[in-house]
């Protein structure tokens, strides 16, 4: 009941703060109701964010409605404040309004208006105490207005992920308006990773003292591609993409402004995009297809498939990804500096892949069940003849994509190869499925099946041959032989 109660008071909060700024003069230019935040996770109390300017990420004020006492909430409303390039926020209490330092562990009380027992249940002081907390707010930022946000990780983690989330329709709809003469649509996930990709490259540009300012939001695309080649070789190529850099005309004055903004932090960003970039990732990781990566294991060789976290000491010869991940997995590794491992070959899908592999670990998911169209069935089976040669394979259009990627990884492997992919749950009882083991039985066997609660199988496969029976294990340790049910029965040839 409190909670909704306070869910309430913020709504009419928020109406209350837009009409005072849009009828009075003011610093701030908008109010926004509980803004989606990274670095904020259990956020309990309601919030009213005052904004100067949002597209640059320049907040004035933070005010929370604690449900209960204001100390409950000072880590939450530390970490919001920092999110924000705040140095303090305010809160709204049963019986004060307060402003607090965020400066100090735990945070300092620097202002306070105590609200009296008559004046509770009045919905007009309701109204008078908030033009008085906007008042102390304007006062407070007018004393401190020369003073920059304060810029860390968190901070910029925040402008890119504000600024991802204020164009992504906007970014869709422009370009699949660009490309409506291309067979099959753009999937949501390869927008997303287009868009993260994009919102990347000024914030490499920058920290490289590369990144230009159009002289109008009409030549921005042009002016990016042309800092683009200038970027040292393996972080260019982690930036490079089959469909080109595009920022559809909708977005252009959004994104104009997001790069202005970017130019200006650039001072600061060597020392925070890794981290930022990593934030990100884990965000948004699911959303772009990319999945938690091996543990280290110094002592194999890897090829990483749509592995979005993962330690930069893992010896990787070969990244695969989606182009958001790859780009964000590039700088990642730039920014780590001259110590790091050589770069790992990068490329946007499976099929671009066409070197042999021998004595390495494949691992990662294959995810990817949207039906190909009729151009991608027809380059996916020109790639199968590379990797199957002298093989005719017996595929259909309704093999997913990811059946698809699967045949043409396994195409390629070699000698002493193990290969560990999480694959849908449901694979081994479709018709593709069948047809896929078929495809690979003298090829790679199959040897362990773990059920995962993620609600996919982890597929463990190798290339030397033995007797030794397929295992499936549960996530509660159970484990036991392949069933011989008629639906398993065609890989039973494998084992």
């Amino acid at each position: 009941m409190q909670s909704e109660i306070l869910r309430h008071f913020s709504k009419q909060l928020h109406a209350w703060c837009h009409d005072r700024i849009t009828q009075k003069p003011s610093p701030f230019c908008q109010v926004e109701l509980h803004p989606d935040l990274l670095g904020t996770d259990d956020r309990q109390a309601q919030s009213v964010v005052l904004w100067v300017n949002r597209e640059s990420c320049l907040a004035g004020a933070l005010v929370l409605l604690p449900p209960n006492h204001e100390e409950e909430i000072f880590p939450e409303a530390t970490a919001t404040a920092t999110a924000l390039g705040l140095d303090m926020f305010y809160t709204w209490g049963r019986y004060e309004i307060s402003a607090w330092s965020s400066e100090y562990d735990p945070p300092e009380k620097i202002w306070e208006y105590d609200i009296s027992l008559e004046e509770r249940s009045s919905a007009a002081f309701f109204q008078k105490a908030l033009n008085r907390l906007i008042d102390q707010i304007e006062k407070n930022f007018f004393e401190q207005q020369s003073q920059e946000p304060l810029v860390n990780h968190l901070y910029l983690a925040n402008l890119l992920h504000l600024t991802y989330l204020d164009l992504l329709p906007s970014f869709q709809s422009g370009l699949q308006e660009i490309n409506a003469d291309r067979d099959g649509q753009l999937t949501t996930r390869e927008v997303q990773n287009l868009l993260l990709r994009t919102l990347l490259l000024p914030p490499a540009l920058a920290c490289d003292n590369l990144l230009s300012l159009p002289s109008s939001p009409e030549k921005l695309e042009s002016s990016l591609v042309s800092d683009l080649e200038r970027l040292p070789d393996d972080l260019r190529d982690g930036f490079s993409s089959r469909l080109g850099l595009t920022i559809p005309p909708g977005c252009r004055r959004r994104f104009n402004h997001y790069v202005r903004r970017i130019r200006q932090l650039a001072p600061h960003l060597p020392d925070i995009l890794a981290q930022t970039t990593q934030l990100l990732l884990e965000r948004w990781a699911e959303a772009l297809g990319g999945f938690r990566g091996p543990d280290s294991d110094a002592e194999t060789n890897y090829v990483l498939v749509n592995c979005a976290d993962y330690d930069l000491g893992l010896p990787v010869d070969i990244e695969i990804a989606p182009a958001g991940i790859l780009a964000a997995r590039a700088l990642i590794f730039d920014l780590a500096g001259p110590d790091r491992r050589t770069a790992p070959k990068r490329y946007k899908t499976p099929f671009s892949l066409s070197e042999r592999i021998d004595g390495r670990l494949i691992y990662g998911v294959l995810d990817d069940d949207h039906p190909p169209s009729a151009t991608e069935l027809k380059n996916f089976k020109a790639a199968l003849r590379f990797s199957w040669p002298n093989r005719r394979l017996k595929m259909t259009g309704k093999t997913p994509l990811w059946g698809w990627q699967l045949l043409h990884l396994c195409g390629l492997v070699g000698h002493d190869c193990r290969l560990e992919l999480g694959l849908p749950s449901n694979w081994l009882r479709q018709p593709f499925g069948a047809a896929i083991l078929s495809t690979l039985q003298d090829k790679i066997h199959l040897r362990e099946i773990e059920v995962e609660s993620s609600g996919r199988v982890l597929c463990k496969f190798q290339t030397d041959s033995d007797d030794a029976d397929a295992i499936v294990s549960y996530s509660n340790e159970t484990r036991r032989p392949v069933p011989s049910e008629p639906q398993w029965s065609f890989g039973r040839r494998l084992l």
